[in-house]
């Protein structure tokens, strides 16, 4: 019975040793790659000389508020989908955006859709961007909920603001 269990024992210390030394190697080869120093050219030591050691230097990033229309008097703006042919999750901000298309264009968007081309909140219901895009189907409904109240487009934009621009503190 002894005999059976020979050569699987063999094998297994085989295979121990083996991993054994693969990991000696592998250790000793990260410890010489460390002790190389690598080659920097006269570019890589001045910015690294530029950049501040200090992380109070470092200031933090700054965010711009998406564009928006101060006024939208006299402006003739483009018309948003029809409600009825977006899913019914996104209906109720695109009637507000039927509705309240100069509120919309006096707001910015926060979805940052302004890399594509959009200038106001109004753009992201003009195309279907919104309707899968929380945060232009937020906007739109608090926008219109605010402006219910009694709040103007300035008031409103300014809470939108506050509410969904990154500051830094």
């Amino acid at each position: 019975m002894a005999i059976k269990f020979i050569p699987v024992f063999l094998c297994s210390s085989l295979f121990l040793i083996a991993c054994a030394s693969e990991i000696q190697v592998a250790q000793t080869t990260t410890e010489e790659e460390k002790a190389v120093e690598p080659q920097r050219t006269a570019e890589q030591r001045s910015i690294e000389e530029a950049v501040p050691q200090d992380d109070s230097a470092v200031s933090e990033p700054t965010y711009q508020i998406p564009p928006y229309f101060e006024s939208t008097e006299g402006m003739i703006l483009e018309a948003t989908l029809n409600p009825a042919t977006v899913p019914p999750a996104a209906q109720s901000a695109y009637v507000v955006a039927q509705n309240r298309p100069k509120l919309l264009a006096q707001l910015p968007c926060f979805c940052y859709c302004d890399r594509f081309g959009h200038r106001s909140l109004h753009d992201c219901f003009v195309t279907s961007h919104a309707v899968t895009c929380d945060v232009c189907l937020k906007e739109a409904l608090e926008a219109e909920r605010m402006q219910v109240q009694g709040m103007t487009s300035r008031e409103i934009r300014s809470v939108i603001e506050s509410k969904y621009h990154p500051r830094s503190e």
